[in-house]
């Protein structure tokens, strides 16, 4: 009781950078922090950069992040992708189409994949197994339930910097 803790979150799970800070509360809910995205360890089925979940557990949020981070796509050509066991021949997708390549998507198609992720990540708060979600793709960034989230100081501020410059 009365403690709290912080974690980084990415906006993208290549890039690594933590621009964002997380803070949870004792008695938030909170008992498990999960990110998933294309990028990620394993295979991906969507586009996401980075989808980052809270949950009252750490297999609830892993879960989650991984459902939501799947749902996060859109019909794109460009979009390299692969059966998963042309990939790796163990791989337990057998042949379900998985994400190998975003490349920069138009505007209306990043807010219609993110608007998929969205409806999944919002039927899971309804029902209870998330308190809240960041959806993250090419620097668009959509947050659903009860996130006590912050921009790292500069951050946002660099980011414009190095866009102007």
């Amino acid at each position: 009781a009365g403690q709290s803790f912080a974690l980084g979150v990415v906006e993208s799970l290549a890039e690594g950078t933590a621009k964002q800070k997380l803070t949870a509360e004792a008695g938030d809910g909170v008992g498990g922090i999960a990110t998933s995205g294309w990028t990620g360890h394993s295979f991906s089925l969507g586009i996401a950069d980075a989808v980052t979940v809270t949950a009252a557990s750490a297999a609830a949020a892993d879960a989650a992040a991984t459902l939501i981070a799947n749902a996060v796509d859109v019909e794109d050509e460009a979009i390299a992708r692969r059966p998963a066991r042309g990939i790796d021949p163990d791989s337990d997708l057998g042949t379900r189409v998985v994400t190998l390549a975003v490349p920069q998507l138009p505007r209306r198609s990043v807010a219609e994949a993110l608007d998929r992720g969205c409806e999944r990540a919002a039927a899971m708060l309804s029902r209870g197994s998330i308190s809240g979600a960041l959806l993250c793709l090419q620097n668009e960034r959509r947050q659903l339930g009860t996130l006590d989230i912050e921009e790292l100081p500069g951050e946002r501020a660099g980011d414009q910097q190095e866009k102007q410059g």
